[in-house]
């Protein structure tokens, strides 16, 4: 009785700890990007002002077309894929995993649109409770590597438009080396479905549970 008791408590613990590290990061990093906008509009207000003591020097059209790739905006099989997108799927052995990629005018002719994506993974209640009866971990290891599990993985993915799909390849990755199974995104194809929807279809190194998934990505404002 006393085991089971114990049990149950270290679930609701596990789940109020799940909870907290899982949103909370979301929530600051809300603020954090709000707060930079704010910036970056006042800067860019300011800069933007020409200085009457400095000369403006003209620049032909026709150099600046050469130069400067057409805003992504501006070309309509691109604005489908540009904003925010956000899906959850649960993957055996590292459970609930939600990815959330922006995706943006990447200023390139070859790869005029990029990718940035955030996967994080928490292990389930139930799946907690499972390895602490399997005697596997102590208390302390179990929060240890549920704080690591949970950590995110961050992947900068250029990429362009192939049979109506947005394919993305990894040329960076960002917090794989801290964890202790972390898995490298190596590509992300994004395929529009219905309205406000994409299937995600990203890649990973094929090694262990670094299968890569399948999941449906709702656009989000944020």
């Amino acid at each position: 009785m006393n085991s089971f008791i114990t049990s149950r408590k270290f679930a609701w613990i596990a789940g109020i700890l799940i909870t907290a590290l899982y949103f909370g990061p979301s929530v600051l990093r809300f603020f954090a990007v709000t707060a930079m906008r704010m910036g970056s509009s006042a800067s860019a207000a300011v800069a933007a002002k020409p200085s009457p003591s400095i000369p403006q020097q003209s620049v032909a059209p026709q150099e600046v077309a050469s130069a400067v790739p057409a805003p992504a905006v501006e070309i309509p099989q691109l604005v489908p894929y540009l904003g925010f997108w956000q899906g959850d799927l649960h993957i055996d052995g590292r459970g609930m995993c939600r990815l959330h990629v922006e995706v943006k005018d990447n200023h390139s002719h070859e790869h005029p649109l990029a990718g940035y994506s955030t996967l994080s993974c928490a292990p389930l209640p139930i799946e907690i409770m499972a390895n602490k009866q399997s005697g596997a971990k102590n208390p302390t290891e179990a929060i240890l590597q549920l704080a690591d599990d949970m950590s995110p993985t961050y992947a900068v993915l250029p990429g362009n438009i192939q049979n109506d799909a947005l394919v993305l390849a990894a040329d960076k990755n960002i917090g794989v080396a801290q964890k202790k199974d972390g898995c490298p995104m190596t590509a992300l194809t994004l395929t529009p479905f219905a309205t406000g929807q994409m299937v995600g279809d990203w890649k990973e190194s094929q090694q262990g549970s670094c299968q890569g998934g399948q999941m449906m990505l709702i656009k989000t404002v944020r």
